[in-house]
């Protein structure tokens, strides 16, 4: 099936960003958003835009569900007790579409354990780590929709009007800063995403991290300079050396990374 028609569940930040960008490759997309100035910022992207506020009902609007070839879910994990109701969410959402309906979900590399250790897709959770938000969303997601689906775990968002430096800088932070940056920025998600459409390739999951090992500390305090911030405070304590393997994608796939961590400034 040819992918014309792709709906974003969830046209925050990220969304909007990959709306336009689907828009200006010739697909015709509709994105959701709960509040007047989300509708407005998905029209000014020039995204066809409807209302869906989930706190209220997930039921989408028929005219929508006819004609999606594609479902980008873009929404953050939900905030309760339990970790099954996220997938359960997003599970609802898409029992309403095509049973041919493809499905991307921008899940994340926050499912991954924090400890020392280079993680891949391939990774075995053990029982209790099984037991998150993410992890549950994806078990759901996979079971309900098989070859159809593809998940992107994504690092720490960087990209346009968007840098941690801004929340971080001046503050002060126990550990060193030793451990790896894992990083991704918008345009990478965007290119990954329209490679896996063009490709074909569902039925897949991957990291989406720009392959660097370079220090948060090294890293951080450079950006805070480079936008005359003050700089991360770092600490003592040894850092957990947590690195995400985002090179899968690019072993299956012609994909590159084009930005390099200091281009994300």
């Amino acid at each position: 099936m040819q992918i014309k028609n792709i709906t974003i569940i969830g046209c925050g930040w990220l969304g909007c960003i990959l709306g336009e960008a689907l828009c200006k490759n010739g697909y015709s997309v509709h994105g959701s958003a709960r509040s007047s100035a989300g509708l407005s910022r998905i029209i000014n992207a020039g995204i066809s835009q409807f209302y869906l506020d989930l706190n209220v009902t997930n039921k989408l609007p028929r005219q929508i569900l006819e004609k999606t070839d594609l479902v980008v879910l873009s929404l953050p994990p939900q905030k309760r007790d339990l970790a099954a109701y996220y997938g359960e969410l997003l599970s609802a959402i898409v029992q309403q579409f095509s049973s041919k309906t493809r499905v991307i979900f921008t899940s994340s590399i926050g499912i991954y354990p924090n400890r020392n250790q280079f993680f891949t897709e391939s990774y075995l959770f053990t029982l209790d780590e099984q037991n998150t938000t993410l992890y549950q969303a994806e078990k759901q997601l996979y079971a309900l929709l098989g070859e159809r689906l593809t998940v992107l775990r994504l690092g720490g968002l960087i990209g346009p009007e968007r840098h941690p430096i801004y929340s971080m800088s001046g503050k002060s932070i126990s550990n060193d800063g030793s451990g790896p940056i894992n990083l991704v920025h918008s345009a990478d998600i965007t290119e990954a995403v329209l490679l896996i459409i063009k490709k074909n390739l569902f039925g897949k999951r991957y990291n989406l991290v720009f392959p660097s090992v370079v220090s948060k500390k090294l890293y951080y305090n450079t950006i805070a300079k480079q936008k005359g911030l003050d700089p991360v405070l770092f600490g003592k304590e040894r850092a957990i050396n947590r690195k995400i393997d985002g090179q899968l994608i690019s072993k299956e796939t012609d994909f590159e990374y084009a930005y390099t961590p200091h281009e994300y400034g």
